[in-house]
């Protein structure tokens, strides 16, 4: 069953990253050349124009989906091993992810990652 999360998160994860980037791409043509606009009207006038074009948000929305994918699948990835060092949450609250992928006594550079099988 974990191979089947694994996989419709990869799934997802590039169904949702290419929706975004061709949304953020089409938005981007339709907003145009935002230096002349700059220049002309400012900053608050490339600001509206951007977010006054609906498939910007939209792309912003696939992009979202695409990043949690990711968490999602490298969570039930990491949970497939027996080891029970954690991974040191970076927000208050969330809970520690295991940890097997990386191998045996291996650290990150920032010392946060430590899994011995």
């Amino acid at each position: 069953m974990k191979d089947l999360y694994a996989w419709a998160a990869i799934g997802l994860i590039v169904l949702a990253s290419t929706t975004g980037d061709v949304l953020l791409s089409y938005s981007m043509k339709r907003v145009g050349d935002v230096g002349e606009l700059w220049k002309r009207r400012g900053a608050f006038a490339v600001i509206g124009r951007v977010l006054a074009t609906p498939t910007f948000a939209l792309g912003l929305m696939a992009m979202g989906v695409a990043f949690y994918s990711l968490l999602f699948g490298l969570a039930h990835l990491c949970g497939q091993c027996g080891c029970r060092e954690h991974i040191s949450a970076r927000t208050s609250g969330a809970p520690p992810l295991d940890c097997g992928i990386a191998g045996r006594e291996w650290r990150g550079a920032d010392g946060g990652l430590k899994c011995t099988n």
